[in-house]
């Protein structure tokens, strides 16, 4: 298997890719992760699997946008991102962390409702009152990472 072959076929959201790249990851933990950081959303959720990273210049997560990507655990946000829209990731049932970036302006409701797996999240002080309505409940029982 040719990695670079197989890692451009993924950044162009071949899913068989992205999983033969994550079978490479447990493998070559070193190298394949270096690959898989590179791989960037391709705004197809059915090919949000594991770990996704949107690309530095996007500066909002429209409503509903990752809504039901049940095989997404991770996602990185750009430093341009200002907003997160309503339900923006509802229902990622498997969502286990998220660190939410500095220029975090806006979050709309509901936005990681039912993310039930969901225990850390890291965020700026600043932002602290916006994220507590979108998160209701869970709020409390979260694994919060405050940088100041």
């Amino acid at each position: 298997m040719n990695v670079e072959i197989v890692a451009e076929n993924a950044k162009k959201g071949d899913y068989n890719s992205i999983l033969q790249l994550k079978q490479l990851a447990s493998e070559f933990n070193h190298y394949a992760d270096r690959v898989l950081e590179s791989i960037y959303f391709d705004g197809n959720k059915n090919h949000a699997v594991g770990t996704i990273y949107l690309r530095e210049g996007i500066t909002e997560v429209k409503d509903k946008e990752f809504r039901g990507c049940k095989k997404l655990e991770e996602i990185i946000l750009p430093e341009s991102l200002i907003s997160i829209g309503n339900c923006s990731f509802e229902n990622c049932t498997h969502l286990t962390k998220i660190k939410l970036p500095e220029s975090l302006i806006s979050i709309g409701l509901l936005a990681f409702d039912y993310c039930n797996k969901l225990e850390n999240i890291t965020y700026y002080k600043r932002t602290e009152n916006i994220l507590k309505s979108c998160f209701g409940w869970k709020w409390s029982k979260l694994q919060k990472n405050v940088i100041y």
